[in-house]
């Protein structure tokens, strides 16, 4: 039985490498299964996501996929089965939206074509509620909610504050703010204004409007009005990158820190997350006054300019002002300290074991 389900999956494979002409370069798996060799290794890290083996892989997705496979996966298209669904839908004005068991209700954008690809290649590991106009959603909210930071990044103590700068639709200010417990306070920044609706709408969804202040700005070093250009749904700057020739799409307002955190209400920020596609130096020379009241900075600069990686002078422009440089993860990555507020922050295991 087994060698006759071989032998038909064997035949679809190869007739649909002859129509593509790659039947020259096929590879031969176990159980005499040939598919395009140009394609072999996709299969086999699809599987090891899947969990099972390459046959068992083959055997379960759809014939016209196989050759379909994105060429690089990632983490994130790993199947949704670790996601706690309560509820996955489409609103009455459009906008699709999860809800999960913990009760957080977060709205999105719909999948585009790589997502509908991956849900067809994962729909038999995936929760039910999700179809492929909405599977994007899930992976958005896994990667960038769900997975939260560690713990001992934040603050120990009440009235914790922490600042998304870049926020995005808020996905990771909301898993901030419930890192932060229940008397956290969260500021997120979004400059690009259909982000920023539903950022207002995921807060305002979750009743969180007294505990996450929003601003639809860009951060940079001086206040004014200047170019923005990007596509797709994060990929927004309004600065140069090499590489990064996006399309304008037209002016945005900006501000500092600096001015941001002085209307805030707040004496001081606990965590600093920056991720701003580029403008990572100016988003340092407009954090002056503010800047010996920020604990904890996380900052992610993983593009260059002009052949000098952004990260390289992020972390000079941090050392020069005195902060500790405790964590630098490639490609840009740099978690740094304030002198001042060392021991402010929950250790990590591997701090207690070392101070044990």
């Amino acid at each position: 039985m087994k060698s006759s389900i071989n032998s038909r999956l064997a035949a679809r494979l190869r007739s649909l490498a002859l129509r593509l002409g790659r039947v020259r370069r096929t590879a031969r798996l176990d159980g005499g299964i040939q598919i395009p060799r140009e394609h072999e290794e996709r299969l086999r890290q699809l599987a090891e996501y899947r969990g099972e083996s390459l046959e068992a892989c083959v055997a379960a997705i759809a014939k016209n996929v196989v050759t379909r496979i994105p060429k690089n996966l990632r983490d994130a298209d790993r199947p949704l089965t670790d996601l706690k669904v309560a509820d996955v839908g489409i609103s009455e004005d459009g906008d699709p939206y999860i809800r999960l068991k913990n009760g957080r209700i977060f709205y999105g954008y719909f999948s585009k074509h790589r997502h509908v690809l991956m849900y067809h290649l994962m729909c038999d590991q995936t929760p039910k509620a999700f179809k492929p106009d909405t599977y994007a959603l899930g992976i958005e909210v896994r990667k960038r909610y769900c997975q939260q930071p560690p713990k001992h990044f934040f603050p120990a103590g009440q009235n914790a504050v922490a600042v998304d700068a870049g926020a995005y639709v808020g996905y990771k200010a909301l898993a901030f703010l419930d890192a932060l417990g229940p008397q956290g306070k969260v500021i997120a920044i979004e400059l690009e204004p259909e982000n920023f609706r539903l950022l207002k709408r995921n807060v305002e969804e979750n009743g969180l409007q007294d505990r996450v202040r929003i601003h639809n700005v860009g951060i940079w070093n001086e206040p004014g009005r200047i170019p923005m250009k990007g596509k797709g749904w994060s990929q927004f700057s309004i600065a140069d990158m090499d590489g990064k020739d996006y399309p304008d799409r037209g002016f945005v307002r900006t501000d500092t820190l600096d001015n941001i955190f002085d209307r805030s209400d707040v004496e001081r920020i606990d965590y600093l997350n920056i991720q701003v596609n580029g403008a990572e130096i100016q988003t340092l020379q407009g954090l002056q006054r503010w800047f010996d009241r920020v604990h904890v900075i996380r900052i992610a600069a993983y593009y260059k300019r002009d052949g000098v990686a952004i990260a390289d002078e992020v972390e000079r422009i941090l050392r020069d002002r005195g902060a500790e440089i405790v964590q630098r993860a490639q490609p840009g990555s740099i978690l740094a300290v304030n002198p001042a507020f060392q021991g402010t922050m929950a250790e990590s295991p591997a701090q207690r074991r070392k101070a044990g």
